[in-house]
């Protein structure tokens, strides 16, 4: 383990929150596609920001051949299906932005060089659920 928490051995996944990783396949050196037990073969790291996959305990990543896309992982990503499971500062973040929309919608119309703009701040409430590394 690294100092700064990383192996050297991890796929990160992009796009949080992880809710599951469902497919990871890849093309082994014959060319033959082969699938992993997602549940044996693979640690998945769902507490990190940004999720990653590690090889089980024990175990090392399979041999790929060398060409484009030999990897293929299938997860899914989000807060939820529940809008109460999204972030509390990223649903006040949207009702700004579509207020100030709605309340400028005519401005729109009538502006030629002009552009409808949020203040700043609003922005900053997003910072709590920033993913700063991929």
């Amino acid at each position: 383990m690294r100092p700064d928490g990383t192996t050297g051995y991890e796929i990160y996944l992009p796009f949080p929150r992880l809710q599951a990783v469902t497919l990871l396949s890849y093309v082994d050196v014959n060319g033959v596609v082969q699938n992993m037990n997602v549940s044996t073969d693979l640690l998945v790291d769902s507490v990190s920001e940004p999720a990653r996959i590690l090889p089980a305990y024990g175990t090392v990543w399979p041999t790929t051949r060398e060409q484009a896309n030999a990897v293929i992982i299938e997860w899914t990503c989000g807060y939820g299906d529940d809008p109460e499971d999204v972030p509390a500062c990223a649903r006040q973040w949207m009702l700004a932005n579509i207020g100030t929309c709605y309340e400028l919608r005519e401005s729109n119309v009538i502006m030629t060089r002009g552009t409808i703009q949020v203040p700043p701040y609003i922005d900053r409430l997003l910072d709590p659920i920033r993913v700063v590394r991929y």
